[in-house]
């Protein structure tokens, strides 16, 4: 609180200078911030949909041993990820009593880990999707 009182008796042109700079440095580490975890969230959603993908088009093929192979891995990592969501925000539970503040970052990062989660589940009917507006892209270079 001794920083602030201090602050306080700064002129207010100084006041406003450090405020902006503040408010500058906090909207750069959050524009950084986002940028790295939406890379880090397209990869993730790419990976998924690459072994959902390829269940789909092994199992039209017939080729059921790949297909059952590209399932369980999407199976396994989006269990694997829930399993984490469930216990960071069990713990964080448990915390919220004790040290709020890490309760709250604890949720955050439950919320982090349920996306990853969700980025493994893919629908069939999204590739349909891609696959009709990939046709549609050559047909009009032709």
């Amino acid at each position: 609180m001794e920083i602030v009182k201090k602050i306080l008796e700064w002129p207010v042109i100084v006041q406003g200078a450090l405020g902006s700079f503040l408010f500058w440095l906090l909207f750069t580490i959050g524009q950084k911030t986002f940028n790295f975890f939406n890379k880090k969230f397209r990869k993730e959603k790419e990976l998924g949909g690459f072994f959902g993908r390829t269940a789909r088009d092994q199992f039209k093929k017939e080729n059921y041993t790949l297909s059952t192979y590209s399932f369980f891995t999407c199976i396994y990592a989006s269990i694997h990820y829930f399993l984490k969501f469930t216990l960071t925000a069990f713990i964080s539970f448990i915390i919220a009593g004790l040290i709020p503040v890490f309760a709250y970052v604890g949720y955050t990062i439950a919320i982090y880990f349920i996306f990853r989660a969700l980025s493994y589940v893919t629908h069939f009917r999204t590739f349909e999707k891609e696959d009709e507006r990939k046709s549609k892209i050559k047909d009009d270079k032709k």
